[in-house]
């Protein structure tokens, strides 16, 4: 999926290493579909998350670790039978005008 413009985001310092930045325009999306996800009320309301890959200008791949939630609960059953084309327009959604905020929240 292309971004819109380019985007450069600093992943966190970890047990004192630290991570270089990655500047990106272009992400890779996996989705996932859990229809059985419960939310703790016992009860299967579904979501759907995507794993996010950045993919840098050199063609390395940067992986972002905790999945993006695009829709959940009544939101998942709203949704129904999505496509790929749908999931990535909401990423671009939930990115909204700090994408790199938001992937350095998903550190």
């Amino acid at each position: 999926m292309t971004l819109g413009s380019a985007i450069t985001y600093t992943p966190p310092t970890v047990g004192g290493k630290t991570f270089p930045s990655v500047t990106t325009s272009s992400i890779n999306v996996v989705c996932v579909d859990n229809p059985d996800f419960q939310n703790g009320t016992g009860n299967p309301n579904g979501r759907v998350t995507a794993i996010l890959r950045a993919l840098d200008a050199s063609g390395g791949l940067h992986n972002i670790p905790k999945p993006l939630v695009l829709w959940a609960g009544a939101a998942y059953q709203s949704i129904g039978n999505w496509t790929q084309d749908q999931a990535n327009a909401q990423v671009l959604e939930l990115l909204g005008s700090n994408p790199a905020q938001v992937l350095e929240g998903l550190f």
